[in-house]
């Protein structure tokens, strides 16, 4: 959600979304006079995707990433199972 914050070019959709989630809840709690309390959970990022990917590089395969142009791509540093 951090890169949807600061307006990242890489941000994805979903992080876009959780940000919008999290100002409407903001914004309810304090429409209910404090009667509504909720939290906002931002766990490390983990990408099943991406570990799916751990035996077709195990077995000499590549490693699959995300092109964005310009000689940019997106890389992530994913949590060991």
């Amino acid at each position: 959600v951090k890169s949807a914050e600061r307006g990242d070019p890489y941000a994805l959709q979903f992080q876009y979304a959780k940000m919008e989630l999290e100002e409407q809840l903001a914004e309810m709690a304090a429409e209910e006079d404090g009667t509504f309390d909720y939290v906002s959970v931002r766990p490390t990022a983990f990408f099943k995707s991406v570990s799916g990917q751990v035996e077709v590089v195990n077995g000499g395969g590549p490693f699959v990433y995300f092109d964005l142009g310009d000689d940019r791509n997106a890389r992530c540093n994913p949590i060991s199972e």
